[in-house]
């Protein structure tokens, strides 16, 4: 697995420490027989996993949002302007 990982990973960050955080790395390594670089590095690759599901998951959400807010706009606009007056605006809209 060590020699897979390696070949996979062809980018080096170096990262600062508090002395309490990287002797617990080191012992949750000795036990499980991983060198805390590794451990590191499945971290932060499990944070960034993470952080881009979360965004993703965000800008769906407003996707959504603007989607609703947009059929609910037109409803509540439809008596005071044409369908056409309202599709521009929409459009206008969408270019800014």
């Amino acid at each position: 697995m060590e020699l897979e990982d390696k070949q996979n990973r062809t980018h080096q960050v170096t990262i600062r420490l508090e002395p309490k955080i990287y002797e617990a790395l080191t012992e949750i390594g000795n036990r499980v027989g991983i060198k805390p670089a590794s451990i590191a590095g499945f971290a932060i690759g499990d944070f960034v996993t993470r952080t881009q599901a979360s965004y993703g998951a965000a800008n769906l959400m407003a996707e959504l949002v603007a989607k609703e807010m947009t059929a609910l706009m037109f409803e509540q606009t439809k008596p005071l302007l044409s369908e056409e007056q309202m599709k521009s605006m929409v459009l206008e809209s969408l270019k800014q």
